[in-house]
Order: C-alpha cells, then sequence, then structure tokens
C-alpha cells in the first residue's frame, strides 16, 4: 500500500513532467520567432547553397518534436491529434514567413517547404519513437 508521502511524490512527479515539455514548447516558439524576425539573422556555421533551408528543417523539426512530445504528455496521442498538430503548426509556418518582411527580412515559400518537411520528419519521429516504446 502506498503512504500519503509517496502518493504526494508521484504526482508531483507527474504534473511536472506533464508541464516541462509544454513550457519547453512554448519557449522553443519564441526563440524560433525572435530568430526569423532579428533583422540579422544568424548564419549557418557551415556553409553551402541552400544552408538556410537546412536550418529552417531543422528548426521546426525540433518544434514540432518537442510540441509533439509535449501533446503526448498531455493525453492520448492520435492520428487525429497529429493530424491537427501538423495542420497548426504548418499554418505557424506560414505566418511565421508571412511576417518576416515586417522586419527587415525576406518571405520565402522554400523556407516554408524546408518548415513543413521538418514538421512532418518531427512528428513522424516522434510517433515511431513513441510506438517503439510501446506508447503509440
Amino acid at each position: 500500500m502506498q503512504t500519503d508521502g509517496r502518493r504526494a511524490k508521484e504526482a508531483v512527479f507527474s504534473v511536472v513532467f506533464r508541464r516541462v515539455p509544454a513550457v519547453l514548447a512554448v519557449a522553443y516558439a519564441v526563440a524560433l520567432v525572435a530568430g526569423t524576425h532579428s533583422p540579422r539573422a544568424p548564419q549557418p556555421p557551415i556553409r553551402f547553397e541552400h544552408a538556410d533551408k537546412l536550418m529552417h528543417f531543422v528548426g521546426y523539426l525540433l518544434f514540432a518534436a518537442i510540441v509533439a512530445l509535449a501533446m503526448r504528455a498531455a493525453g492520448p496521442w492520435t492520428r487525429w491529434g497529429r493530424l491537427r498538430l501538423a495542420a497548426v503548426l504548418v499554418l505557424f509556418a506560414a505566418i511565421d514567413e508571412i511576417t518576416q518582411p515586417f522586419f527587415s527580412r525576406n518571405a520565402e515559400l522554400l523556407d516554408w517547404v524546408a518548415d513543413c518537411a521538418g514538421i512532418a520528419v518531427g512528428i513522424w519521429i516522434t510517433s515511431a519513437v513513441a510506438k517503439m516504446l510501446g506508447r503509440a
């Protein structure tokens, strides 16, 4: 039989680990928007023709994975939930790209395409890992 102290610790542990991914997702979203709207954009550490597209892809892959983890921590992870998440993140990426000219940045369709590809891969990886761990 569990003691009240142990039950309380488990409740705190459960709440913390359900909320940490959500807090990380919000913090990452703020950092992502700040980075994409900064007039002096960070330059990729490795320079090649489409390095900025790779940065968009990786940035949104990480964002999608963090938000997907937050959703997994909050409740069931259904196919419709994943599709809704993808739709919301694709819309977020579009708004992010469309608003960049207001901050002396260029909006590019291919940047948004790279964002969308990153979103798809981030959600897919999170789903695959959850399934491998038996939590799908």
